[in-house]
């Protein structure tokens, strides 16, 4: 029994065996594939076609142009049949672009390294940048004075503190971009607010042709003046909806002077800051159309901003004039009334019980003695045209300080002539001859 039980036993080791030899031998005898991905030559081939060809020295000037217009950091290209010294030209190209404008303005290094293939050379740059990508992007090429003024007033619009554009016919004498944004700040009402300094930068810093990067500091961040700007144009909007007067334009100046002269106060502790400082002050809101149409308290300069939006809004012309009234820094209006200029400054009889209308309407002779401005930087004014229409009296006696004439009290009534010009007259007439 014992001797079966062994032989079956080794039988059925011996069966084990085999069973395991026999399915390893398998495993060793099957075939193992390893796939490798497949290497496509089509991106080799791409790059090779995006590589510039490149046969002259302007060419590759032009081509590092390309590269840094499009913000491009490492590009390869190709010289073939090139006549030149190779190494000389890539290092003078290199120096002549780092020295135009686009170069200056937006590159700190251009390194190279250059290779010989045969019968080409292959030169790979690799370009250092101080401007972003969207900073070259929206660069502006200045082609005239409009264009410039167009685009300063949309960027002050944005309260934006950078203005980046190219100009081709730079001469010290044309561009005074200090006073050029100035400018367009005061012609702009609803875009001056907040100002501070401005700091001026070109690229390079000679020549004709150059970049400028004007750096504008504001008092306040551009979400809060331009909020400001808007609620003060909405208070505008209410005092044009407000007028149900004649369409004349000496009437709508009329309403305008009276409005802000009986709601707004002359902010005479910020007048005496500005008359003691040494320097510019911050534009803050006495300053501002808001300080006078909403806070209800302006400067000068306030006034005839807020004189000046109400003016645009209505379609009158109207520029405000930068001088001096007793010897302090001070702003007021030119308004053109039947192709007339005449000055305006409301300030004068700001918070009065009556207004007098002392400075409505005079010509630069009558203007008070205290007065003074570049009067070549203004146009003329020499008529009596605006005073005559509301029937305000005309001091003959010119340049005095306001006499008794110019001081009298003026009759509403007596003021609003529109209404007595009869339809069969061929209705109102407007400053340019036509009906308004």
């Amino acid at each position: 029994m014992k001797i079966r039980s062994r032989i079956c036993l080794y039988i059925i080791s011996l069966f084990l065996i085999l069973f395991f030899l026999g399915g390893c031998s398998y495993l060793l005898e099957r075939e193992f594939v390893f796939e490798e991905p497949h290497v496509s030559t089509d991106d080799e081939e791409s790059a090779k076609e995006d590589i510039l060809e490149l046969t002259s020295y302007e060419g590759l000037q032009e081509a590092l142009l390309f590269f840094i217009e499009n913000h491009d950091f490492v590009q390869t290209v190709r010289l073939s049949d090139y006549t030149g010294n190779v190494e000389s030209d890539v290092q003078q190209a290199v120096r002549d672009v780092m020295t135009t404008p686009l170069g200056a303005f937006a590159v700190t290094n251009i390194a190279y390294q250059s290779s010989r293939i045969l019968s080409y050379y292959e030169i790979r740059f690799d370009i250092s940048y101080r401007r972003t990508a969207q900073e070259i992007s929206e660069m502006k090429q200045i082609e005239s004075m409009e264009e410039l003024e167009s685009f300063l007033a949309e960027k002050l619009s944005q309260f934006s503190g950078s203005m980046i554009f190219r100009i081709d016919d730079y001469t010290q004498s044309r561009y005074d971009f200090e006073k050029l944004l100035m400018d367009v700040y005061y012609e702009n009402p609803q875009a001056a607010y907040g100002f501070e300094s401005m700091e001026t930068h070109y690229y390079p810093e000679s020549g004709m042709a150059r970049i400028v990067e004007l750096t504008v500091s504001y008092a306040q961040q551009p979400a809060t003046l331009a909020a400001k700007s808007a609620t003060a144009t909405d208070e505008a909007q209410i005092i044009l909806d407000s007028y149900i007067g004649s369409k004349l334009t000496a009437n709508r100046l009329k309403y305008f002077y009276d409005t802000i002269c009986s709601s707004v106060e002359f902010d005479s502790d910020t007048a005496q800051l500005l008359k003691e400082s040494e320097k510019t002050l911050s534009k803050t809101d006495p300053f501002t159309v808001y300080g006078a149409l909403i806070k209800k308290s302006a400067v000068g300069e306030g006034f005839a901003l807020a004189f000046k939006q109400l003016c645009d809004m209505a379609d009158i012309d109207c520029i405000v004039v930068s001088g001096k009234r007793d010897g302090a820094p001070h702003m007021w209006n030119l308004v053109l009334n039947r192709g007339e200029w005449s000055h305006v400054d409301c300030s004068y009889d700001a918070g009065d019980d009556v207004l007098n209308y002392t400075v409505f309407g005079l010509t630069d002779e009558e203007m008070p003695s205290q007065y003074s401005w570049d009067r070549s930087a203004y146009p003329e004014a020499a008529s009596h045209v605006l005073r005559e229409m509301l029937s305000l009296p005309v001091d003959e006696s010119v340049n005095g300080e306001g006499s008794a004439s110019m001081e009298s009290t003026v009759d509403d009534e007596t003021t609003i002539v529109a209404e007595e010009i009869s339809s069969d007259e061929g209705g109102i007439v407007s400053d340019a001859g036509t009906e308004d």
